[in-house]
């Protein structure tokens, strides 16, 4: 589904994101570490106004038996480009769905919400 190199269409929605997470995981068997991917370069939409929100969003897991490429959350991450949904439950929908993905022994996922009106959003989600 994601191509080695070139062009590529964007994903429909988190739900095809979730797909390519699943496919793409690639097997783990060398111990415990913290893996931590950011960027601050996240966009989803409000579902209350329509208007874009712009965030920061962090993933901090420690593996099990997978762990995720970074190509494949960067596929994943950009599910959410025309997606509504409120920073909160980002946070929650994203760790949900990296749970599923790999099962990781813990997850760590941070949203912050660039401020719209003067107020900014952090949202934070933990597992287990």
């Amino acid at each position: 589904m994601i191509p080695i190199y070139g062009s590529m269409s964007r994903p429909g929605d988190p739900s095809e994101g979730l797909k390519a997470m699943i496919d793409g995981r690639l097997s783990w068997s060398e111990g415990k570490l913290k893996i931590t991917v950011t960027t601050d370069e996240f966009t989803s939409i409000c579902p209350t106004t329509g208007q874009p929100d712009f965030s920061s969003v962090l993933i901090e897991y420690v593996p099990n038996k997978f762990y995720l490429e970074s190509k494949t959350i960067k596929f994943y991450l950009w599910s959410f480009r025309e997606y509504g949904s409120h920073c909160e439950k980002l946070a929650s929908k994203i760790l949900q769905d990296v749970v599923k993905a790999i099962d990781p022994e813990s997850i760590r996922v941070v949203i912050d919400q660039a401020p719209r009106g003067g107020i900014g959003i952090i949202a934070e989600a933990h597992y287990p």
